[in-house]
């Protein structure tokens, strides 16, 4: 979907649009495993993106993942990030326990604010283990760099 906005605006100059307020409801659910692991792939798949598409690449992520500087930076910060993603991978998927119910109410949005925010660095840890996978010619495997954090 990124990559063919992005062609679009090369080819055409119409601008893609950021609307924060457009809601599109997107129901299917996903286990915190399937969702780590679609993270993982994501991180793992991007250098290959950005071999591809290396504008579009470093427009999406802001950088060139293929420097040698992201490399590094990505595997100082697995390293330095483990313990931290850990932690936060225990109280990730305890959520699955819950149910919905518990955050209905007046401060529904505040709690999943909450939720969201709290997993992000755990998202970002197991996005950039993909990356460094990648970069190191190791097979993709998420349960593998999952099992990191066990």
């Amino acid at each position: 979907d990124n990559e063919i906005a992005f062609k679009i605006n090369r080819m055409s100059g119409a601008p893609v649009v950021y609307r924060p307020e457009a809601r599109l409801l997107h129901d299917h659910r996903m286990e915190p495993r399937e969702y780590l692991t679609r993270e993982y792939n994501l991180g793992y798949c991007a250098p290959g993106f950005a071999g591809k598409s290396p504008q579009c690449a470093r427009d999406l992520f802001g950088r060139d993942i293929l420097d040698n500087a992201e490399a590094a930076y990505s595997r100082e910060f697995v390293q330095r990030e483990r313990t931290g993603s850990a932690r936060a991978l225990r109280s990730f998927e305890s959520l699955a326990e819950m149910p919905a119910s518990v955050v209905d109410g007046p401060s529904q949005d505040r709690l999943l604010a909450l939720a969201y925010q709290s997993h992000l660095p755990l998202k970002r840890w197991v996005w950039r283990r993909g990356l460094v996978d990648a970069v190191a010619g190791v097979e993709m495997n998420a349960d593998r760099a999952l099992g990191e954090l066990v």
